[in-house]
């Protein structure tokens, strides 16, 4: 492939991608609208237990292991705050819900499991223009003892060896409006927290906190109106493209016939004087001739027809140059037929 067309060849995708990127943005009616936000959440506990003679003070700070016997309530603070980039509307509500399951052997094993509200659904309303966060800050008492004893009543009052544990869920549901989005958006975050209940030491785990991350919402929406420049530099880019195109095409047509003419008229050089052609791997030089250069091969046959030595060739390019050879005692006649030859005549 000759180098210049492989030049045609680059601009075409070049001017192929501007064309599709001009044309985008010219007729594409849709752009996106982007909210970004940043939410940070935590929860904190602290363990009250019963009067007893084994701590000097009765309130456990998070993060220890407890005596389930001793453990009166788990008093546990949550915080939620979420910031956006844009001014809000809409609303928000929280609330704390619990779950208390007996299984069997594996906790995925559940027999027995019951759900409480322990935090009423709580809603606040977002209709301030110039409001662009939400903060959330609420304490919870858990009466631990209270579902000790209940998991205890059921498992005495069935017979059944089970253990169990109660699953804490602090959860926010917020449905949101802003300026730049056109629709309403609907989002939730869950705090977790895992209690064991029937063994006589526990831990507290916090399981799938949100913690802190930064993220975003967004739509499209449609623009007013059609850029036209951006129009005008697509369809630009389109005619260069197209020309290139045409000029790869144009060149390859005109080497698949000219390479057609080339072989058409070699063969039939061979087939017609397959007689006095003699088909050579290399010339050999052995002595200084007299070199004498044709324009064609009805030259080299008026020359055979008086010397009358065979022709030797070789195709040195294949399907490009092919050179015959007529020699005498002092003379070499060269005729070299060479495609791009054919192409200036």
């Amino acid at each position: 492939m000759k180098i210049k067309n492989i030049i045609f060849m680059l601009l075409t995708v070049i001017f192929g991608i501007f064309t599709y990127i001009f044309i985008d943005r010219g007729i594409n009616v849709r752009t996106k609208n982007i909210i970004n936000y940043k939410v940070d959440s935590d929860i904190f506990y602290t363990v009250e237990l019963f009067d007893s003679d084994l701590y000097d003070n009765n309130n456990l700070y998070m993060g220890g292991t407890y005596i389930g016997s001793l453990v009166d309530n788990i008093k546990f603070n949550f915080n939620y705050y979420k910031e956006f980039d844009e001014n809000i509307n809409g609303y928000y509500s929280y609330e704390v819900t619990g779950n208390l399951v007996a299984y069997k052997d594996d906790v995925n094993n559940v027999v027995w499991n019951n759900e409480y509200v322990f935090l009423d659904d709580n809603v606040v309303l977002l209709n301030q223009n110039d409001l662009k966060t939400i903060n959330i800050k609420d304490t919870f008492n858990l009466d631990y003892d209270r579902y000790r004893g209940l998991l205890n009543d059921f498992i005495e009052t069935y017979g059944v060896n089970l253990s169990g544990y109660l699953e804490v869920n602090f959860s926010v549901n917020e449905s949101l409006m802003f300026k730049e989005i056109n629709d309403v958006i609907t989002d939730n975050a869950i705090i977790k927290v895992l209690i064991p209940l029937s063994s006589d030491t526990f831990m507290v785990s916090i399981l799938d906190n949100p913690a802190s991350n930064m993220s975003n919402y967004y739509d499209f929406s449609t623009k007013e109106r059609i850029n036209y420049l951006f129009l005008m530099l697509g369809a630009l880019c389109f005619s260069i493209m197209v020309a290139n195109l045409f000029l790869v095409f144009y060149d390859f047509i005109k080497i698949t016939r000219d390479e057609h003419k080339y072989e058409k008229e070699l063969n039939m050089i061979i087939d017609k004087y397959s007689n006095i052609l003699v088909k050579v791997k290399r010339f050999y030089n052995k002595k200084k001739y007299n070199l004498i250069y044709l324009d064609n091969f009805d030259e080299l046959m008026d020359v055979y027809n008086k010397v009358k030595n065979p022709i030797a060739y070789r195709e040195v390019v294949k399907n490009n140059e092919t050179i015959f050879l007529l020699t005498d005692d002092e003379n070499a006649w060269i005729y070299r037929m060479v495609r791009a030859k054919q192409e200036k005549d």
